[in-house]
């Protein structure tokens, strides 16, 4: 397994926990689609908690999908590449 599919398997324990958590506040039940909307559902309540939490939203996206990006390059260390460091937003 790669390290990608093991960061993917551990946003789906994420995923799941939360869609579980919104069955028990009354908020499930879904519209039908499932992953998706439990996944945009997640991002929303993510950004009011770090609102609640004086984080900053933004600099925590941008750092997410810069990792992203590095981590799916196959030039990434996971692939055999050179390694890289992460630049900070």
């Amino acid at each position: 397994m790669t390290a990608n599919q093991e960061r993917a398997n551990c946003a789906r324990l994420a995923v799941d926990a939360f869609a579980l958590a919104l069955e028990q506040c009354g908020r499930g039940g879904g519209d039908g689609n499932g992953d998706q909307t439990t996944l945009s559902d997640l991002l929303t309540d993510l950004r009011h908690w770090a609102d609640l939490s004086g984080l900053d939203w933004d600099r925590a996206d941008r750092l997410a999908s810069m990792n992203y990006e590095a981590e799916a390059d196959p030039a990434h260390e996971e692939y055999g590449g050179p390694k890289r460091k992460t630049r900070r937003p």
